[in-house]
């Protein structure tokens, strides 16, 4: 069967002939009423800009607060950190030109590069970063983040180029933070005269490759070149950003030529497209998509009813509904991890999914509980949420109400847990255990599922400190056996890479494990 992007092609191709050929009249379209005018076609991209979409708007430009994927293609091109994840996943010298660890593992001591200048031509200083990591770790800014730096004892900047951190013991995946964009410097004295405003444009001042130029909020998003950049001067000149929801609308616009590439792809959207000359990439996506249960109030309050819900589960509809690459998850870090396991997720079985509804207490002739369920806002997020409510209508009889709403109001809906269920994912901050596991600590912001554990979160004492390599990676699969099996906090659903089609402007993109988009790197064609 035609897919509807065809067959909606297939209604403008005919509709020209009809037209053209005089066989509609104005009567045809009802009395008193005109034929609708043909729908423009988009805009031709000037020289050097880069066009194409993102499903949300972001929550904040404020990078020490932000922290949702609709942030990622923004943020990580209006500014830098210390250090960037290189290609093999490494870090590698960004706005710290050098490093040096003290003995005892404890003290590292970051040297700045010279001749760094912010979008309003001020110097970078070291105290840029004492500000940013000390806002960070302010309880009264409940920052999302705050527990990155947990174990940051204190920080200094002897001198305007040299920005010193003391552990309270040695962090093994510590060169990894400061790679992350809640760590990136803040100018306070911005912050101290623009206020909650300094992050919006005209106030925003970055130091990254591209400048805020415009923010329509729901919209558009305009980034220019920073003509103050210290790096090498990027080919594209201006990136504008679509803010759309709507997946339909998005791909028919970018088969009309308004957008260059096209993120979260899908096989069928490639075998439609592919005449037309466009290019499927795929990069891996260090990432799990997964169902949350909100253990606070309600049915979900008993470990029961979410083994029920978790066993009700057949995880391989997802790749058959979805069609772009993904595979059905095997434990809750993704693969390509250093502690990557498998066996950990609870198999489909709904023999066990119905015994366990009954230890829940919903036994023959028990009234079932309907439930929410709120959806993140993504591309085939409405997929994805018919497998999951599917799953639950016919083998378990439970009726779920799916929501769909803007990112902020996703996040504040089930931070709040006024949803029974939530369907999102959860991409690394930096390629280790401890950034997929500490998602779940009862102390960090991003835990919406309400859960507390002293047992989990003494296991990620030892997973965030642990030296000994194989007892850490031991005491990793200790902390996902009592997320997944013992307390069932999540359902882990699937892992999938990162599927883009590219149009013919497109001469070279890269999208990195962790899901960023550098602007910088992207070449087009004349």
């Amino acid at each position: 069967m035609a897919s509807t992007l065809a067959r909606t092609r297939l209604f403008r191709h005919w509709l020209v002939i009809f037209i053209a050929c005089g066989t509609v009249s104005a009567g045809a379209w009802g009395a008193g009423q005109e034929a609708p005018a043909p729908k423009p076609a988009p805009a031709k991209p000037s020289q050097g800009t880069l066009r194409f979409r993102i499903p949300a708007d972001p929550a904040t430009l404020d990078w020490t607060l932000a922290h949702t994927n609709a942030e990622t293609y923004v943020i990580m091109n209006l500014m830098e950190g210390l250090l960037e994840e290189g290609p093999d996943l490494k870090p590698r010298p960004a706005l710290a030109q050098s490093w040096t660890q003290s003995p005892d593992g404890k003290t590292y001591t970051f040297k700045l590069r010279k001749g760094v200048r912010w979008s309003d031509g001020a110097d970078l200083k070291a105290q840029h970063f004492v500000d940013s990591w000390k806002r960070l770790m302010d309880p009264k800014l409940k920052a999302s983040y705050a527990a990155f730096l947990s174990e940051v004892a204190s920080i200094g900047a002897p001198d305007d180029s040299t920005f010193e951190v003391r552990l309270k013991r040695p962090v093994p995946y510590f060169l990894h933070i400061p790679t992350f964009w809640v760590t990136f410097p803040v100018r306070r004295d911005l912050i101290l005269r623009h206020g909650n405003a300094w992050s919006q444009p005209p106030n925003l001042v970055t130091l990254g490759p591209y400048r805020l130029s415009r923010w329509e909020k729901d919209k558009t998003i305009i980034l220019d070149r920073n003509p103050h950049y210290w790096g090498k001067r990027p080919s594209v000149l201006r990136a504008e950003i679509s803010v759309n929801p709507n997946d339909l609308e998005t791909r028919e616009q970018f088969v009309e030529g308004a957008h260059d590439f096209l993120l979260n792809a899908t096989t069928e959207d490639f075998l439609e497209m592919k005449k037309k000359g466009v290019k499927l990439r795929q990069f891996p996506y260090l990432a799990t998509y997964y169902l949350g249960f909100n253990t606070r109030t309600g049915p979900l309050r008993d470990v029961n009813f979410r083994r029920a819900l978790a066993h009700a589960l057949n995880l391989k509809a997802f790749p058959a509904a979805l069609q772009g690459g993904q595979l059905p998850a095997t434990g809750w870090i993704p693969p390509g991890v250093e502690g990557a396991s498998s066996g950990l997720v609870l198999e489909h079985s709904l023999y066990e999914a119905r015994a366990a509804l009954v230890r829940a207490g919903y036994g023959e002739g028990a009234a079932l509980p309907e439930l929410d369920l709120w959806v993140a806002p993504a591309d085939r997020s409405d997929a994805m949420a018919r497998v999951v409510t599917d799953a639950f209508k016919r083998g378990l009889g439970i009726d779920v109400t799916v929501h769909a709403g803007s990112a902020s109001r996703f996040q504040s809906t089930v931070k709040a847990g006024k949803t029974d269920l939530f369907l999102t994912r959860w991409g690394l901050d930096y390629p280790d255990p401890a950034s997929a596991l500490e998602l779940f600590e009862s102390s960090g912001g991003t835990n919406y599922t309400g859960w507390k554990s002293a047992e989990y979160v003494a296991a990620m004492g030892r997973v965030r400190l642990g030296s000994d390599p194989k007892a850490r990676l031991d005491t990793v699969r200790e902390a996902e056996e009592i997320l997944l099996k013992k307390d069932v906090v999540v359902a882990p659903l699937f892992y999938t890479k990162n599927s883009v089609i590219t149009g013919r402007r497109v001469k070279k993109l890269n999208i990195s494990p962790l899901n960023y988009l550098f602007i910088k790197d992207v070449e087009l064609t004349d």
